[in-house]
């Protein structure tokens, strides 16, 4: 980890003339995503939560700059999914409920453009999942029960999609 962080600060001073090409943004929101994963795999959860958040804050400006590209909403879903979990493996729930709610309310974003991404279905399917244990943990079982019904359906729409597709 500690190569990729010093070639990401090497690559930052190099095009730090011109910091909002779109192809630089690009390259910085890859290089924080992965370095959190890394760190998070490294049990450095605070650093991880550090770059997600700052993938997370490149993604969102890149996605405005560009409206039409969906991979930047479907990065921010991830950086999302990766906040809420690293939340979630240190007790702090409401702040997880906070990351996978936001991981929903963007991958919505993504299906109302492309009702079939698979990819995203998926990650919609596991945050539900996820968001059922945090509140029936927090005794909110109504709720909990209900995105249970939500990732089930997903589910249920994966199967459908991948056997049409493997006709």
């Amino acid at each position: 980890m500690e190569y990729y962080a010093k070639g990401l600060e090497a690559f930052e001073k190099i095009v730090a003339d011109d910091p909002f090409d779109l192809r630089t943004e690009l390259v910085k929101i890859v290089s924080y995503s992965k370095l959190g994963d890394l760190a998070f795999a490294d049990g450095e959860r605070e650093e991880a939560e550090e770059y997600y958040k700052k993938s997370r804050k490149l993604r969102d400006r890149y996605s405005l700059a560009d409206p039409n590209d969906l991979q930047p909403l479907r990065d921010m879903v991830a950086d999302d999914v990766c906040l809420g979990d690293l939340a979630k493996s240190e007790g702090r729930n409401e702040q997880a409920r906070k990351d996978y709610e936001k991981a929903l309310e963007t991958s919505a974003r993504i299906l109302e453009r492309t009702p079939d991404d698979l990819e995203i279905l998926r990650a919609q399917s596991a945050v539900c999942k996820s968001l059922s244990e945090l509140l029936d943990a927090e005794g909110k079982s109504a709720e909990a029960r209900e995105r249970r019904e939500k990732a089930s359906e997903t589910d249920a729409r994966i199967a459908a999609l991948v056997a049409s597709e493997s006709r």
